[in-house]
């Protein structure tokens, strides 16, 4: 007798980013999350088998996801549509992490690169002696070295904002 047994799974979505949860239907039935759910299961069922047993369903306007798992008996379904879910969400935890941390490397990088002309710039700036005007060089100076540190300042910003993210995502796997 085929048992099909749920486990409900609330979806991690970041800030400000749409997630296509059709896409993370056929994540959560991929042979990579298989894997990782077949190691957390005893016996171990053969991969190919798991993988073939998932079946994932979005409601509709819902960010949750339904995971159902076919198995000779009801106990060993719910446990295959556990394992799954646990699978799912930590290989989509483990790919933010990934690529928050790709973005953050560029972002330091980017600044790294830049940092040197914002320094270079905002020293050729002078203030203007009273009673002059500055001349074509003297306010191109100030154009570029504004313009080079609101860059700056944008990846800055950036940096502040996805480090704190990081962090929490990471401490969520402590």
């Amino acid at each position: 007798t085929r048992v099909r047994s749920s486990a409900a799974s609330d979806v991690y979505k970041r800030q400000g980013s749409g997630v296509d949860m059709d896409n993370e239907a056929r994540v959560a039935q991929s042979a990579a999350v298989a894997k990782v759910a077949a190691k957390q299961l005893k016996p171990s069922p053969d991969v190919g088998q798991l993988t073939d047993s998932i079946s994932a369903t979005v409601p509709a306007n819902t960010t949750l996801m339904n995971i159902a798992c076919q198995a000779p008996t009801a106990n060993r379904a719910a446990a295959y549509a556990n394992a799954v879910a646990a699978a799912y969400l930590s290989t989509r935890h483990d790919d933010a992490v990934k690529s928050l941390s790709g973005q953050l490397a560029a972002l330091r990088s980017k600044v790294a690169s830049i940092l040197p002309g914002v320094i270079k710039a905002n020293g050729q700036v002078s203030p203007p002696t009273k009673g002059t005007t500055p001349n074509a060089t003297a306010i191109t100076h100030q154009l570029e070295s504004k313009a080079a540190t609101n860059e700056l300042n944008g990846l800055l910003s950036r940096v502040d904002s996805l480090t704190p993210e990081l962090a929490s995502l990471q401490a969520q796997n402590s």
